[in-house]
């Protein structure tokens, strides 16, 4: 039975796949290997069938008190697993500032205490005013892109340190940094 997903143009095939490295979820980001909706038309859209029903809006008392929305394209330091992330799609709260990637609001639906968790020392210093910059810097783990699709989404964002001019991270190095998105203020822990 074909499906239309509200974030593509044509209607979506249900196709098992095969793992291909090449081959990424749209939602998830994750190589795809078994149940998908694939489009058939342009072969630009692939998603596994949990990824693709999940609705635009969720609301979960438990884990915060206003309901949270579908959020295109964006970039973001996610409240939950505090990743700097380039996501498709991921979800803000349509009161406040709360952003979640798409793998931590997953884990809130699956079951609201397997949310990705980040360890105590990600949370020390959350945030600290720099003398290089008058706003707030939000601390955030990093790595630089592994896949294809992630390589595809940071491509023209290629992320510099202000204090040290070098990338952020390079090889798929996890790092800590303290960023502030508005200003597009990226600086080495």
């Amino acid at each position: 039975m074909k499906f239309q997903h509200f974030f593509h143009k044509h209607k979506l095939s249900p196709l098992k796949l095969v793992r291909n490295p090449e081959v990424q979820c749209l939602g998830c980001m994750d190589i795809v290997v078994g149940s998908t909706y694939c489009c058939l038309v342009c072969f630009e859209f692939v998603m596994y069938k949990s990824c693709a029903y999940l609705p635009t809006q969720i609301q979960r008392d438990i884990f915060h008190p206003h309901p949270l929305t579908i959020n295109l394209v964006d970039l973001f330091v996610c409240n939950a697993c505090r990743r700097l992330t380039q996501s498709i799609i991921g979800y803000r709260c349509m009161c406040c500032e709360l952003k979640l990637d798409f793998k931590c609001v997953v884990a809130i639906l699956n079951d609201g205490n397997e949310i990705v968790k980040c360890d105590e020392e990600t949370h020390q210093g959350t945030t600290i005013l720099h003398f290089c910059h008058p706003h707030q810097l939000t601390r955030c783990i990093y790595s630089s892109p592994t896949s294809q699709l992630e390589k595809l989404l940071w491509e023209t964002k290629k992320l510099f340190c202000v204090a040290c001019n070098l990338e952020l991270s390079e090889n798929g190095l996890l790092i800590y940094a303290y960023v502030y998105l508005p200003c597009r203020i990226f600086i080495h822990e």
